[in-house]
């Protein structure tokens, strides 16, 4: 007799709205790998464009809606905390953002009984989990992953006892590296329950490096939603000196967000439009290609979870330089050939740059050596083998 396969149930506010949309697709990247054991819906926020209810690479998606189809814009092209900070007044789509979010939820829970939850950010996703197993008569246990902005963008008085009792009410609490599980400890206090498990990366097929040619000289990239924690401001205002060093130096931008139009007039003011080329939201299959023909990336972050991002132009044999901040640590331990600078110093990002520039073939065979090692941590098969363990354990928790 053939054994139930276990029913998970994916509570995100990131999901791509369609294939190979542009936005973060790191939680559908894990559930579809999931989906190969488990039963896997993912309930997800509605976008124009968007179909209600699919099946996307044997994972059912449940999309909710939460205001006007013109006006559910909360999510996505930029993230939620961007949103509000660039456009306050949507402040106003949270009320119904997590009361149609809990009620799809519940109303799903009750229909299918599934046998354990996974949470993407504990806020708000972990709340949402945290009230179900209040209002179900069978309590279903949850995991929550913390990425980055749901423990540093909401604070204080309000949020820190909101964020503790949803962290304390998990089976499972789950940070996708060493920093975080210290700065999730300062928010909701010391718990038990708490692993260090990172997304993953698709180092397997697509994030790999093309060993038989040679990127596009001088040119660099970076890569994320245009926001003020990415800090790339400070690798435009390198730029000028960089031009100057090297006249054929290019920084390539991709992403979108509430800060492009500010760093478009910046490029503007320091005279470096020629070689500032803004390429806005492309598709996720376009990426590889682009890390593999840049000679450098640069990822002048001031806050981060994680940095997928530098994985992934590491994986492609792309040279990182990358801001000397605590959540890079796990990176570097596994791949050893990443300039650190401090962040926000245009100084800093110039002369490792030029360094990279200047010990061209080096720098490009130590990122390709860095693919077998950065593989077996953050490639999608030991990642998506670890959250099996880890949803399963949680099961046996309660």
């Amino acid at each position: 007799m053939t054994a139930a396969r276990t029913k998970l149930l994916v509570l995100s506010s990131t999901y791509p709205r369609w294939s190979d949309d542009s936005e973060p697709s790191f939680v559908h990247e894990l559930s579809k790998r999931l989906a190969d054991d488990m039963d896997v819906t993912v309930l997800c926020p509605s976008a124009k464009g968007a179909q209600r209810l699919e099946r996307m690479d044997g994972v059912k998606v449940v999309r909710y809606r939460y205001a006007p189809n013109a006006l559910e814009t909360l999510v996505h092209n930029g993230g939620i905390v961007g949103n509000l900070a660039s456009k306050p007044w949507k402040v106003a789509l949270l009320p119904t953002f997590l009361l149609s979010q809990l009620f799809t939820a519940l109303w799903l829970c009750l229909r299918s009984r599934p046998d354990v939850m996974h949470a993407h950010w504990l806020v708000p996703q972990g709340l949402v989990a945290a009230f179900l197993s209040l209002c179900l008569r069978r309590k279903v246990p949850f995991v929550v992953t913390c990425h980055g902005t749901d423990l540093w963008s909401f604070r204080g008085r309000i949020w820190e006892p909101i964020k503790r009792w949803a962290a304390r009410e998990a089976s499972v609490m789950a940070v996708v590296s060493k920093v975080m599980e210290d700065e999730l400890a300062n928010q909701v206090g010391q718990i038990n329950n708490v692993v260090i498990a990172p997304m993953g990366v698709d180092l397997e097929k697509r994030f790999r490096p093309a060993f038989n040619g040679r990127p596009c000289t001088y040119q660099i990239i970076t890569v994320g939603r245009l926001v003020e924690s990415k800090g790339v401001e400070y690798l435009i205002g390198a730029m000028p000196e960089l031009v100057h060093r090297f006249p054929a130096a290019t920084a390539v931008i991709v992403g979108d967000g509430p800060d492009r139009i500010r760093l478009e007039r910046l490029a503007v003011q320091l005279g470096v439009t020629d070689h500032c080329e803004f390429l806005g939201k492309i598709s996720n299959k376009e990426l590889p290609d682009l890390y593999r023909s840049s000679s450098v990336f640069v990822a002048p972050f001031l806050q981060e979870g994680l940095g997928l991002v530098c994985i992934e132009a590491l994986g492609c044999g792309c040279p990182v330089v990358a801001s000397d901040i605590p959540a890079l640590a796990d990176i570097i331990e596994h791949s050893g050939k990443v300039h650190l600078v401090p962040a926000r110093s245009r100084k800093a990002i110039i002369s490792a740059v030029t360094e990279v520039f200047s010990n061209f073939d080096e720098e490009l065979n130590g990122a390709r050596r860095s693919h077998s090692r950065l593989s077996a941590k953050f490639g999608w098969n030991v990642v998506s083998e670890g959250y099996a363990a880890i949803l399963r354990g949680a099961m046996t928790r309660n």
